[in-house]
């Protein structure tokens, strides 16, 4: 993938999270209820082992993980703002010689709902509590 493809799908996966999704996901709302929990989810194949990116947040903060195959969760970055570079495009660019979307979600093991299918390979998801929980122990490894 060229680096111009590149930061185009960078803008494209961005976009979608903060146009689809965004911040303050399962924040308490006015009448004291949680809301919706939602995530972005982006499939890709890399070397021909499935790969899956999810995109959160929980407050302001945005967290970027990825786990190859149904293998654990890692916490790629955990920011408000630097999310966008430090996570998503170090990802892409890390894999950018290997990467190519899947479009067929036939193998994704069950992350959440699917809410939203954007492309076949980009999906809004809703989280439960216990994935939301699951993702805070995951960056509070990452940033012990």
């Amino acid at each position: 993938m060229s680096l111009n493809a590149m930061y185009m799908l960078r803008n494209v996966v961005t976009g979608a999270f903060e146009h689809r999704v965004g911040k303050w996901q399962g924040a308490v709302g006015t009448d004291g209820k949680v809301t919706d929990m939602h995530a972005l989810l982006v499939l890709f194949k890399i070397k021909n082992k499935n790969v899956q990116m999810l995109i959160h947040a929980p407050a302001n903060y945005v967290g970027v993980y990825a786990r190859k195959e149904k293998g654990k969760w890692k916490c790629i970055s955990y920011h408000d703002s630097c999310w966008r570079s430090d996570g998503v495009e170090r990802f892409l660019f890390e894999h950018r010689e290997d990467m190519r979307f899947t479009f067929s979600a036939a193998w994704v093991e069950k992350v959440g709902t699917v809410v939203e299918h954007i492309t076949d390979a980009i999906l809004v998801v809703a989280l439960s509590q216990e994935q939301l929980e699951k993702f805070r122990q995951i960056r509070k490894k990452k940033y012990e």
